[in-house]
């Protein structure tokens, strides 16, 4: 037996006094298997293994070994170091997982990650709620059969000022098709989105969209019978007017929910892209435009891995060729 102190738990506190009660034959096998639970099999190997190793021998030998996967406490101080930055302050965990690897290249499990950064006090602002499941559409069979395009206004660069993203997203396969940010929302922002679209993938066949006036006049749904009598028609807005030049149907939605896809793209957006404007110190709009040129985010895998991709129905496309004539 080794010198020193001996700390037990009370678990085995317990076991070695129940099994020294045996051995003093107070009580039987029987009952000191009763008393802990264990076979009476059990009890004579525990009997051999204290009276030949002592207390000691009810001690796990792993017990105050370090684990050989364990993470080396030099890449803890390097993780935290790294989350203390200004502008991970507001990362989740996930996104600061992926940004570990592919900018300090550390790689490290989600769990022990999350393990990590909770113990020095840090907490997810994307943290897990439960949900109450809801019915949700079936995604669309063929990729470019239905685009669904929204816009919100947001505070991407960390200040008190909101600029407007305008996005874009495939209803089959959940990737970004179209970012375009500017001031506010606004028709030149949904035009260069589906400049984008076009150019990258191709003409979809279906837009889906809210009832903004920059996609409906209000006075649809607003004439009086005499004027629909008379042959007076809503003319279409100037995005109508190229979206029926490039033979696309646009389908009105009734409400938010209605096109779920695009408004969960958001969380997702909100969560991830400020952290990357404030990695590379962009503060301006310009910037960000710039940006989006230099890395093309459309069609780049950074953006495709921000939502996770279904599987469409089918893989044949229904994406028509981009009309040459149009952009000549």
């Amino acid at each position: 037996m080794k010198e020193g102190n001996l700390t037990l738990s009370q678990k085995q506190l317990k076991t070695l006094t129940v099994i020294y009660r045996f051995i003093n034959k107070d009580i039987t096998r029987q009952q000191a298997a009763d008393l802990l639970g264990l076979s009476t099999r059990q009890i004579s190997r525990l009997k051999k293994v204290v009276l030949a190793s002592g207390p000691e021998s009810l001690i796990h030998k792993n017990t105050g070994r370090k684990p050989a996967l364990a993470i080396k406490d030099e890449t803890k101080e390097a993780i935290l170091r790294i989350a203390s930055k200004p502008e991970f302050s507001q990362v989740n965990f996930l996104h600061f997982k992926e940004i570990l690897l592919t900018d300090f290249g550390i790689a490290i499990p989600y769990s022990a990650l999350s393990s990590i950064l909770k113990n020095s006090g840090k907490e997810s602002p994307q943290k897990k709620k439960i949900r109450h499941r809801t019915h949700r559409r079936k995604r669309k069979p063929h990729p470019g059969q239905l685009i669904q395009i929204d816009a919100t206004p947001y505070e991407w660069f960390g200040g008190a000022s909101k600029y407007a993203l305008h996005s874009a997203i495939d209803d089959a396969t959940g990737k970004v098709v179209g970012l375009f940010l500017t001031s506010n929302e606004c028709l030149y922002g949904y035009l260069w989105t589906m400049d984008q679209c076009c150019r990258r993938f191709g003409v979809p066949q279906t837009v889906y969209l809210d009832n903004h006036t920059i996609f409906r006049s209000p006075k649809t749904g607003k004439l009086t019978v005499e004027e629909l009598l008379d042959g007076k028609q809503v003319n279409l807005t100037q995005f109508g007017r190229a979206m029926r030049e490039l033979g696309v149907d646009l389908l009105f939605a009734g409400s938010p929910q209605t096109k779920g896809r695009v408004e969960r793209l958001w969380a997702t957006l909100q969560s991830r892209l400020p952290v990357e404007f404030a990695k590379r110190r962009i503060k301006t709009l310009a910037e960000a435009i710039a940006f989006w040129r230099k890395l093309i985010w459309i069609s780049s895998t950074p953006i495709s891995r921000w939502k996770p991709k279904a599987a469409p129905c089918s893989s044949r496309s229904r994406k028509r060729p981009t009309w040459t004539r149009f952009y000549a």
